[in-house]
């Protein structure tokens, strides 16, 4: 049996609960199995059959008014787990990690040391993940007084299932990179990037790791609802254009979603499309791995080998944003380690968080949005462009495939952040603006000023009615209102203006002598 999704059209009726209703009836007349039912504003079916994708599609041809795309159900990839991991978590042992080199290795030590830092303090984010066991949010039991892990910081917790097996550590570890509490144990310092940061926790993998683009897709419901000022992902799988619309819908909001790019890249690095899904989304923040922190001496740092990496599937990749250094997470499991872009992942979100404080600090005016467009715009200024080493090409394409717009520098991009000061606000989203003079098109504006398009024309004498269309990519466009207004020939007040030059004053004549008499005179417009 084959998974599918059924994604119904955005013009639903009020109605949701019944318009889903209508939806699966519809696909259950046709012999399909449903699985689950999606209600919001991403509703969508998931059901399974043993017929092929072309044959669901020529089965359901009928109700093209109800569901605008159907695609298989994509499993994200099982996290990778050693034989010695699976022992240590069966014996019940706990995963301690330290990030004394990978944080460090991308600047976040500066950052620590700035008068303006706060620890995170203020901020939130979301991790949709394998979920957290509440022992190390709400109280460790192995170290109360050192040791508190998350404690009293986690917000609400979610699961996109009702799962009653422990969670697997791999969110437990993901989220420890970014607000694990500072502690210290036999001369070693365990923290995370931000030991004040409140977080949401999302469960959308089961205890093996595994689960399916419809428990990820109710999470990122969840998150977007919640509206923190970040998500972090650290999942992947087949490509799902249900999952990438979610990422933008999120991105909509303001909201950066970093995504782990995969463990599945070939070498030599070509261009080989291997992103997971959602890390293909247009505007997604894919975490690709480099060596950054374990550069032998005399060697120049490199992308793991093991790194997914490139275009997207659509072949496109001007807009993919490749940014960001894994580096080996010790775990204190003997010589264990865990490494992978889903360790990348939650060291990019670090630093967003950390870039969008400083930007909200110096710019409160500014939308979620416009924020989070600074941020990328501050993340590719910044990055570390790692040359065309291991290119096979060594050419600057070959270089971006291997390296994409290179490996964050947190340090530069929050001291960038911290320069912008009161400076002009970041682009506009709308990326053109038309204008129309009775329903004809008569001119385009392309960029603004504090999202304000301007258009000007001179006009003959008559009545016209304006309107506006405006774009943004990825969102449909939008039209305002018709406004009449009219068009007049000028009228001028004129007057004359008379001036006596001769006689003048006390001027005298002789009797018999020729007076002559003298005036200027002109007509001026009135003042």
């Amino acid at each position: 049996m084959t998974k599918y999704h059924a994604l119904m059209k955005k013009d639903v009726p009020a109605n949701m609960a019944k318009f889903v209703q209508q939806s699966a009836m519809a696909l259950t007349g046709q012999g399909i199995k449903i699985l689950r039912q999606n209600e919001g504003p991403l509703a969508s079916v998931a059901f399974e059959s043993n017929l092929t994708i072309h044959q669901v599609r020529e089965l359901l041809k009928d109700t093209a008014s109800l569901v605008t795309q159907i695609t298989p159900m994509s499993i994200p990839k099982p996290v990778p787990e050693s034989n010695k991991d699976k022992l240590m978590r069966f014996l019940g042992k706990r995963y301690e990690i330290t990030t004394a080199t990978s944080l460090p290795a991308m600047g976040f030590d500066k950052i620590w040391a700035d008068s303006e830092w706060t620890d995170g303090e203020g901020m939130t984010f979301c991790i949709i993940d394998t979920g957290i066991e509440e022992d190390y949010y709400v109280w460790n039991q192995w170290n109360p007084v050192a040791d508190n892990w998350f404690r009293d910081r986690v917000i609400e917790t979610f699961s996109a299932r009702p799962w009653t097996t422990r969670c697997h550590p791999h969110g437990r570890i993901c989220a420890a990179v970014i607000a694990k509490a500072i502690h210290t144990y036999e001369g070693q310092m365990w923290r995370g990037a931000l030991t004040k940061v409140k977080f949401y926790v999302a469960r959308a993998l089961d205890a093996e790791g595994n689960g399916d683009s419809d428990t990820v897709l109710v999470c990122m419901e969840w998150a977007r609802t919640k509206k923190p000022h970040g998500v972090t992902m650290s999942l992947g799988g087949q490509d799902d254009p249900i999952l990438d619309e979610a990422v933008e819908r999120l991105w909509e909001l303001g909201i950066p979603v970093t995504i782990a790019a995969g463990n599945s890249g070939r070498w030599p690095p070509d261009c080989d499309g291997s992103l997971n899904c959602p890390a293909d989304a247009p505007n997604a923040i894919a975490c690709g791995a480099t060596n950054a922190g374990h550069v032998p001496s005399g060697e120049q740092e490199m992308c793991q080998q093991w790194s997914s990496r490139a275009q997207r599937p659509d072949g496109t990749k001007a807009d993919w944003f490749f940014v960001g250094a894994g580096c080996d997470i010790q775990v204190e499991l003997g010589e264990a380690k865990a490494t992978g872009t889903s360790l990348t992942t939650p060291h990019i979100q670090a630093g967003a968080l950390s870039v969008l404080f400083m930007l909200m600090k110096r710019h409160p005016d500014w939308t979620p949005q416009q924020v989070a467009i600074k941020l990328r715009e501050i993340f590719k200024a910044t990055a570390l462009n790692l040359g065309y080493a291991g290119s096979p090409n060594h050419t600057p394409e070959g270089a971006y495939c291997l390296q994409g717009h290179g490996r964050c520098q947190f340090d530069k991009a929050w001291a960038m952040a911290k320069e912008t000061g009161n400076g002009p606000q970041p682009p506009s989203e709308i990326s053109q603006v038309e204008f129309y003079l009775n329903s004809i098109k008569v001119g385009t504006a392309t960029q603004g000023t504090n999202d304000v398009f301007q258009f000007s024309q001179k006009l003959s004498e008559g009545s016209y009615k304006w309107k506006s269309k405006s774009y943004s990519e990825g969102l449909d466009p939008v039209e305002t209102e018709e406004i009449p207004f009219t068009v007049v020939k000028p009228t001028t007040l004129k007057k004359i203006v008379a001036k006596p030059l001769s006689p003048t004053k006390d001027q005298t004549f002789n009797e018999g002598e020729d007076v002559p008499f003298k005036v200027e005179a002109k007509v001026v417009e009135a003042s």
